[in-house]
């Protein structure tokens, strides 16, 4: 972490692909806890593939609506990218900026792009990743 506590620094930013509990409410009730403790290994695959998308769409970005519809493709069951976005805002991979994009409801959503910041730990875990799959 960077001196302050906050801020990840490069090198440091987790694996997107850790297997751990989605995003849920710290005092939700058990249901949605134990929700995100089942569903961990499917939030970490999610998680993987939405850096994917944010990391090819560049500067572009990609809104939430965007980013659901391509990740609905490969996982159809899957209810909001949301979570997903949030957690990998938090952990310094994408940027939320100020831009946004109507929506096909005619609603303004915020842009999320990857963090260029960041690319170093992509190139790491990218190589990672693929070392794992040869």
């Amino acid at each position: 972490m960077s001196g302050n506590g906050d801020e990840p620094t490069l090198f440091d930013l987790p694996d997107p692909l850790e297997v751990r509990p989605g995003l849920h409410r710290r005092e939700g009730p058990d249901t949605s806890v134990a929700a995100a403790y089942r569903s961990a290994p499917a939030s970490a695959t999610q998680r993987g593939y939405l850096l994917e998308l944010l990391h090819a769409a560049g500067a572009h970005g990609l809104t939430a609506f965007e980013a659901e519809d391509r990740m609905l493709e490969r996982f159809p069951r899957m209810r909001t990218v949301r979570p997903r976005l949030v957690e990998l805002r938090d952990e310094g991979w994408i940027l939320t900026d100020d831009r946004t994009r109507l929506t096909d409801s005619g609603s303004a959503a915020h842009v999320h792009t990857f963090n260029p910041d960041a690319e170093p730990d992509w190139v790491r875990w990218r190589e990672r990743e693929d070392a794992r799959e040869d």
